[in-house]
């Protein structure tokens, strides 16, 4: 009997009319806990800041116990679940590539994958009250609606990105395997519409002295 890979659903981004943003503040009680306690990828950036209470996430099927205050970041296509929470009152962003700064959605894909990052007091006070303004924003229809939201929402992302960079280990620091896969998920995903042969990723992610060892006339497929 052969064996088949369980399916890992893809979830698009919810709701048609945010054109790709969406920050919402929540509790416990408000989440659909048996759908977010199976595995599943989302096809955009994922911001959980958990303002109160504790929780258990899996992310690339490593879990995390989380307090607060805190942030996780979900990049897109990354595995994950939340498989229990306690007292938890928390604000979510979701929001597309299209919407991000192009800065930020630069260093976001170097940084991936991130550990949970706990939040210092003073970060968490002024993050609580970047929060603040965008809720406003998000209820504060008028002309340059959409821009002023995606201002808004970039500036506190900007805040987060900035405290994750503050806390990464620098790149010096890291094994020698790291760098190859961080170098090859970003070229993979800035390349692969134009370029399929493996051969290109392999010299790009690794140094020239040492390159990594791969069949030119294969093809990368997905």
């Amino acid at each position: 009997m052969s064996f088949k890979p369980k399916f890992i659903p893809i979830n698009t981004f919810p709701n048609v009319e945010s054109k790709g943003i969406i920050i919402e503040k929540s509790s416990v009680e408000d989440l659909h806990l048996e759908r977010i306690r199976k595995a599943h990828r989302d096809n955009y950036h994922l911001f959980f800041i958990l303002e109160q209470g504790s929780g258990i996430f899996e992310v690339d099927f490593q879990q995390y116990t989380i307090i607060s205050p805190s942030v996780i970041y979900i990049q897109p296509y990354q595995v994950h679940r939340g498989i229990s929470f306690k007292d938890g009152y928390f604000t979510v962003i979701l929001i597309s590539d299209e919407n991000l700064n192009a800065e930020y959605l630069d260093l976001l894909k170097k940084m991936a994958p991130a550990d949970p990052l706990i939040l210092e007091t003073k970060l968490f006070d002024v993050l609580s009250d970047a929060i603040a303004v965008c809720i406003k924003m998000k209820d504060f229809e008028r002309k340059l609606y959409l821009s002023i939201l995606k201002n808004s929402c970039n500036a506190l992302i900007g805040l987060i990105i900035s405290e994750f960079l503050k806390n990464s280990v620098p790149t010096d620091s890291q094994t020698r395997s790291e760098v190859i896969v961080s170098n090859f998920k970003f070229l993979l995903d800035e390349k692969f519409a134009a370029e399929k042969n493996p051969k290109y990723y392999a010299v790009n992610s690794s140094d020239i002295d040492h390159p990594i060892s791969i069949q030119s006339d294969q093809v990368i497929s997905v």
